[in-house]
């Protein structure tokens, strides 16, 4: 088991350069494994977590400034939490409003170099 930090940097770290982006493929792709046997284990409670992750795999995969964001929005009394992909600040094949959540996490920190030294220190 790996913490969410050292999951999300494992996932990134293999990369196969391919020739042009298909975007809706990497979508597919990602929807399709998400429906694996795997993926239906106590540990993928949610299937926003599942596809975020797999959709930002494949896409740091093909060398994708992808980053993976986890947030909370208020609903009545309690909270509900969400993850996305986002591709140059774009959300990615979402179909829910990623405006009315609060951003918790995000993966690659932006304050943080790719060797994880926060600028400025």
């Amino acid at each position: 088991m790996y913490s969410l930090p050292a999951l999300l940097q494992r996932i990134s770290k293999i990369k196969t350069r391919r020739n042009g982006l298909d975007l809706q493929r990497s979508i597919h792709i990602a929807d399709r494994v998400c429906e694996l046997r795997v993926f239906r284990l106590w540990f993928f409670p949610h299937h926003c977590l599942k596809r975020s992750l797999v959709l930002y795999r494949e896409l740091t995969r093909m060398c994708c400034p992808a980053m993976i964001h986890f947030g909370v929005q208020r609903q009545g009394r309690g909270i509900s939490g969400h993850s996305w992909v986002t591709l140059h600040g774009v959300p990615v094949g979402e179909h829910i409003a990623i405006t009315s959540f609060s951003n918790l996490y995000s993966y690659p920190d932006k304050n943080r170099t790719e060797e994880g030294e926060i600028h400025g220190r």
